[in-house]
């Protein structure tokens, strides 16, 4: 399992969305404050990400085509590790 967490010093966001100027938007934000981020374009893609990643923080939009917000998040609770985990 790849781990996004450099040194365990900082903190590893998911960002969900379909919308590729807000993932960017909200990446270069977080980036700004020292957050390691990764995007998902997809409900799909971000559950992939999540499954084989370590996140401290997922963000995802709830509208999205196909696997929605709530979908993703139905998929991270079924995870072991969901309770290390932040959901927004």
């Amino acid at each position: 399992m790849k781990s996004l967490k450099i040194g365990g010093d900082i903190p590893a966001v998911l960002l969900i969305d379909d919308e590729q100027m807000i993932l960017m938007m909200l990446k270069m934000g977080l980036e700004t404050y020292g957050y390691q981020v990764e995007i998902a374009a997809s409900g799909e893609e971000g559950t992939d990400k999540f499954n084989n990643n370590h996140f401290d923080i997922a963000i995802t939009d709830m509208d999205m085509p196909g696997m929605d917000g709530r979908d993703v998040v139905r998929n991270i609770r079924k995870s072991e590790r969901y309770g290390f985990l932040s959901l927004y």
